[in-house]
């Protein structure tokens, strides 16, 4: 697409970015112009992962003729190597003699980084842009020079058509001089005016009763055409409803969000719950009380709509858990038991001897102690009580005699670093006083749910029903 002609369609979708959009096109589209060696982009707006200027220089690589550009994601890539790899990609090419030849790059410190770079690079007869989002995260890679050597490798590889692009809520500092764009904090109807342009999934239009089988052809292309009319009109409004409600921010998020939740949101119409004619266009807000009522917005769907970007996943699979080792899932269904049980039941629950306890007849004083139990209110209303450690790990070593599972953690596993990578992961959150984990002082608690727990216990064999109390 011509750089005119990108710029005429991508105006209407960003309208408070005209500026920046006829920069960055005039830097970047322009087949026969060259592009500087670099480039940064910064404001407050581009602290946001998947942000509306994200979202913006992405449209414009994409739709810019005889441009290749590859996207680095510097939340992802926490090592330099890892940097590097994501930078040049699989093989690169090696001139032997008259031969070309491909190898797998070595990479160990900034020269080598860039001699790999102009090997992968260098037989590209298209401009490359390179562009690096969370650049301001690359400071902590404990590289001085990284920044500067990133900046200057169209100089330094001698490829005259490489740029390379930085994206950042603040410009660095001790960067040398380079054109600059400033991206303001958008309005927050922005978002939502730039996914309600974009085409709607398509739910189709089928008779609800018998008697509307029967319409005629002309009858039938009537009311399928009020369908669409009448989900045009509902689009906007369902979109900006997702924003407010989920609270997302990022223009990729919000429209995987809206793809996911805008069949089950159209449900009362399909299956005739709630009317619509082509007259009134039906009514969005009996929708929407459906919707709060069913808990969309704040049940699984509506959270694995405003987590997950990818698949769906099959039912009943492990759709957004972490994917954890065994002996990290062993402790934290360990923890959640800690803080969901009181301690006074635990030699009745975790004792070698009778492992989950048996019912019992209720009678006498046992009988007048439940009673007196069941008038008190549920922990799991109340929430996740601290524990200390040492009752975490003599949970977690019942469960494995328990469960007889101790032969899965082979080799040599230091518990305590799994306990730190929950704390690290948020997934154990400590309330105590204490210096860590190895201190044996302080108390943590769990900071996950039901759901959760029993999903971990489930891909592991572990019946976490049988341990915990009511």
């Amino acid at each position: 697409m011509l750089p005119n002609e990108l710029l005429a369609s991508l105006n209407p979708q960003y309208p408070t970015l005209t500026t920046q959009l006829r920069t960055l096109t005039t830097l970047l589209s322009y087949p026969t112009l060259p592009s500087p060696p670099s480039l940064l982009l910064y404001g407050p707006a581009l602290s946001i992962p998947g942000g509306l200027p994200e979202h913006a220089l992405r449209s414009v690589l994409e739709g810019s003729d005889n441009v290749e550009f590859r996207w680095i994601n510097c939340v992802e890539t926490i090592t330099p190597r890892l940097l590097f790899e994501a930078v040049v990609g699989g093989d690169v090419w090696v001139e032997e003699g008259d031969e070309v030849r491909s190898e797998s790059p070595r990479m160990g410190d900034l020269t080598t980084f860039v001699v790999a770079v102009r090997q992968a690079y260098f037989l590209r007869t298209t401009k490359i842009v390179l562009v690096f989002s969370s650049a301001h995260l690359l400071t902590s890679l404990n590289l001085p020079t990284l920044l500067q050597t990133l900046t200057s490798l169209s100089t330094l590889t001698s490829i005259t058509s490489l740029t390379t692009v930085l994206l950042t809520p603040h410009p660095p500092r001790h960067l040398p001089s380079q054109p600059s764009i400033s991206f303001p904090t958008p309005p927050p109807t922005s978002l939502t005016a730039l996914i309600s342009s974009l085409p709607f999934p398509r739910i189709p239009f089928s008779p609800i009763s018998d008697t509307d089988s029967d319409w005629e052809e002309h009858e039938y292309e009537a009311r399928e055409n009020a369908w669409w009319e009448v989900l045009a009109s509902y689009w906007p409004r369902f979109v900006d409803t997702i924003q407010k409600t989920l609270g997302i921010n990022s223009a990729e998020q919000l429209q995987g969000a809206c793809e996911r939740l805008w069949p089950r949101f159209l449900k009362p119409l399909r299956n005739g719950r709630e009317s619509w004619s082509p007259g009134t266009g039906g009514t969005f807000m009996g929708l929407y009380r459906s919707a709060v009522a069913s808990g969309l917005f704040r049940g699984e769907e509506g959270v694995r709509a405003r987590l997950l970007l990818g698949d769906e996943g099959e039912e009943g699979g492990r759709v957004g858990q972490y994917d954890l080792p065994y002996t990290a899932k062993m402790l934290l269904i360990a923890a959640f038991l800690a803080s969901y049980n009181p301690a006074r039941l635990d030699t009745r629950y975790f004792s070698k001897g009778g492992g989950a306890p048996t019912r019992r007849r209720k009678g006498g004083a046992v009988a007048k102690e439940i009673r007196k139990q069941d008038a008190k209110i549920s922990q799991r209303l109340l929430g996740p009580r601290p524990f200390p450690l040492e009752r975490m790990l003599a949970i977690f070593h019942s469960l494995l005699d328990e469960e007889d599972n101790a032969g899965l953690m082979r080799g040599n596993v230091d518990v305590s670093r799994q306990v730190a990578t929950l704390g690290t992961l948020r997934l154990l959150v400590k309330t105590g006083a204490g210096d860590g984990v190895g201190d044996g002082g302080g108390r943590w608690r769990v900071n996950v749910g039901w759901e959760v727990v029993r999903g971990l216990g489930r891909s592991i064999g572990v019946e976490v029903e049988r341990f915990l109390a009511e």
